[in-house]
C-alpha cells in the first residue's frame, strides 16, 4: 500500500485468509480486502465484502454488547472480532463512498444514515461511555448524497447535524471544523446571485411593474435604432442563444420606454412578460462540482505489552464482575487475587505512527480552477487512539482478573493433588502439588496474550476538497505536502468530466 501497489496487497490478503485470518477474524478479512478493492476502484467487489462484514457484525451485535465487550477483552482473541464502535461506522462510511463513486446517491444516503441509527442504538441500549458517540463526516456524506438524490430539505438537515457534530467533537478528535467544506451545500451560481443582489438594491416602484422584452426573440437587426426599414422577425441561432443576457440596468433602460409608443422592436417581439426588475436574471448553464477525497496514512495498530501487577488490582475486578468466572469458584478466585501474589499480564499497546504526508493541495493544470487545499473531514486515527485510551483501564483490570482466575484454578488443582497423594507420604504429596502448580503457572503464562487484532488497511485520516468547475473535461493534479508545508511530490489525476449541476467524486490513497 505504501507503494500504491493495491493489486499485490489484494492478492496478499486473499492468500492469507486461512493462515492469518481464520474464522474468528472473518470480519477483519472482509474489511481489509474491501478497502484495497475500494482503492482499486472496484467498488462493487468492495461493497460485497463490506456487506459480508456487516452481516457478521449484525449477528455479533445481537448479543448483550456491554457484557460481550467485557468478555472480549477477558478472553482476548478467542471470540470473533467485532471492533470498537467506530469500526462499524467506518464500514458504513466506506459503503456510502462506494455508492457515491458508482453514482448511486439514494443508496449512499441510506448507508450514511445507518451510522446515526447504529450510534443512537448503541447509546440507548448499552452502557458504553465513550467520547465517540456521533460522526460528523457521516452526516456530511448523507447531506451530499441526499442533495444528489434531489432531497434538498433533508440534505440541509443533515448538513446542520454535520456542523453541530464537527463543532462538538473537533477538540476531542483533532479535527478542525472544515469551514470551506461546510460553507454551503447546494449548488449555487455566484454570478447570478450577484446580479440578483444588485437588482434588488435598485429603487423600486411599488405600484408599477416594468415591461420587459423576452430576450429570446430579440435579433441584432431589431435593436438597431438607426434602421427605420421594416424588419422581419429573425430566429437566433444557437450561438445567439448562448450569448450573455443584458444586465438588469440595461433591461430596465430598455423597458422604460413609453408603454404607449409602438416600436418596431416591440412589434417584432410579440412575446413579452410583465415582471419586476429584481426578477430579471440571466439564465446560465450551472457549474458542476468536484468532490475530491484523499485517504491518508494508516490506522494505529496494536502490539503486546507485558507488565506485572499486584493481586489487589485484580481483586477489584474479580469482586465487581463475578460473571466473568463462567461458573468457576468465585470465592477462590477472589481469595487468590487478595493474596500477596503478583501477576504478569499481557495487554495491548497502541502504536500510532505519523504519516510522512500531512496534507494535500488540488490544482487544475489547465487553469480552470485555483489551488485548493484539502481539509480533514474525518480522523479515524485520532478516534481509535481516544477510544483505546478510554478503554485501556478496563482492559488492564480484566487482564488482571484473568490472571487471578488462572492462579485460583492452579491453587485448587494443587490442593486437590496434595490431598490425593497425602495417603502415601508428605514428600510425595508436596512434590506432586508443587509440580501441578509449576505446570499451571507455565500454562497460565503461555496462554496469556493480548488481543492485537487491528483493521490494518483503513486510513488514519480522510481529507476533502470541494471545487466548482465549468462543465466539460478538466485536468488536475494533487500535490502532497509534508509537515513543513512543502510539496513532497505531485500526482497527475485521471481526466475528470464535470456535468452541469451534478457532482463528480474522485479520490486518491496514500499510505505512507
Amino acid at each position: 500500500m505504501d507503494e500504491q501497489n493495491f493489486n499485490a496487497a489484494d492478492r496478499l490478503i486473499d492468500q492469507n485468509r486461512d493462515a492469518q485470518y481464520g474464522e474468528l477474524n472473518s470480519v477483519l478479512f472482509h474489511l481489509d480486502r474491501a478497502v484495497v478493492l475500494h482503492d482499486l476502484e472496484r467498488y462493487e467487489e468492495s461493497d460485497r465484502h463490506l456487506d459480508a462484514a456487516e452481516m457478521r457484525l449484525d449477528e455479533l451485535y445481537t448479543k448483550d454488547i456491554s457484557k460481550s465487550a467485557a468478555r472480549y477483552f477477558v478472553h482476548d482473541a478467542t471470540e470473533d472480532f467485532r471492533g470498537a464502535p467506530h469500526v462499524r461506522t467506518l464500514l458504513h462510511i466506506y459503503r456510502a463512498l462506494n455508492r457515491l463513486y458508482m453514482g448511486q446517491s439514494d443508496e449512499a444516503a441510506v448507508e450514511a444514515r445507518k451510522v446515526s441509527l447504529f450510534l443512537t442504538e448503541l447509546r440507548e441500549k448499552h452502557d458504553l461511555k465513550l467520547s465517540y458517540s456521533d460522526d460528523a463526516f457521516a452526516h456530511l456524506l448523507s447531506a451530499l448524497a441526499l442533495e444528489d438524490a434531489g432531497e434538498a430539505d433533508n440534505a440541509r438537515l443533515s448538513l446542520q447535524k454535520s456542523k453541530k457534530a464537527f463543532i462538538a467533537q473537533s477538540p476531542i478528535f483533532e479535527t478542525p471544523v472544515p469551514k470551506h467544506i461546510l460553507q454551503d451545500l447546494l449548488f449555487r451560481d455566484p454570478e447570478a446571485e450577484a446580479r440578483a443582489a444588485e437588482a434588488s438594491a435598485l429603487p423600486k416602484r411599488a405600484s408599477k411593474q416594468v415591461r420587459a422584452l423576452d430576450w429570446r426573440q430579440i435579433s441584432l437587426s431589431q435593436t438597431d435604432e438607426g434602421n427605420d426599414a421594416p424588419q422581419q422577425e429573425q430566429t437566433p441561432d444557437k450561438t445567439e442563444e448562448s450569448a450573455p443576457l443584458p444586465s438588469d440596468s440595461e433591461a430596465a433602460q430598455t423597458s422604460s420606454t413609453d408603454t404607449n409608443e409602438e416600436t418596431t422592436t416591440a412589434e417584432a417581439a410579440p412575446a413579452v412578460s410583465d415582471i419586476k426588475t429584481s426578477e430579471l436574471a440571466a439564465p446560465s448553464i450551472p457549474d458542476g462540482e468536484l468532490v475530491f477525497i484523499h485517504y491518508n496514512g494508516l490506522l494505529p495498530y496494536l502490539t503486546e505489552k507485558r507488565l506485572q501487577i499486584a493481586g489487589s488490582q485484580a481483586a477489584i475486578y474479580v469482586r465487581e464482575h463475578p460473571e466473568e468466572l463462567n461458573g468457576q469458584n468465585w470465592r477462590e478466585a477472589h481469595a487468590a487475587a487478595l493474596s500477596d501474589v503478583s501477576f504478569v499480564i499481557a495487554i495491548p499497546e497502541l502504536v500510532r505512527e505519523p504519516s510522512t504526508v500531512s496534507g494535500s493541495v488540488l490544482e487544475c493544470t489547465d487553469g480552470s480552477c485555483s489551488a485548493t487545499a484539502t481539509e480533514i473531514v474525518s480522523n479515524p486515527g485520532a478516534i481509535t487512539a481516544k477510544t483505546f485510551a478510554e478503554q485501556i483501564g478496563d482492559i488492564q483490570a480484566r487482564a488482571g482478573a484473568r490472571a487471578a482466575i488462572k492462579f485460583a484454578l492452579t491453587t485448587v488443582a494443587q490442593a486437590a493433588t496434595y490431598a490425593a497423594l497425602k495417603s502415601r507420604d508428605d514428600l510425595t504429596a508436596t512434590t506432586g502439588a508443587a509440580l501441578v502448580g509449576l505446570i499451571g503457572r507455565i500454562a497460565s503464562s503461555s496462554t496469556e496474550h493480548a488481543d492485537t487484532r487491528s483493521w490494518l488497511t483503513a486510513p488514519a485520516e480522510i481529507r476533502m476538497a470541494r471545487i466548482r468547475l465549468h462543465p466539460g473535461e478538466h485536468h488536475l493534479r494533487i500535490g502532497l505536502t509534508g509537515r513543513n508545508g512543502q510539496i513532497l511530490n505531485y500526482y497527475e489525476l485521471p481526466t475528470v468530466k464535470i456535468v452541469s449541476g451534478k457532482r463528480t467524486y474522485q479520490h486518491i490513497r496514500t499510505a505512507y
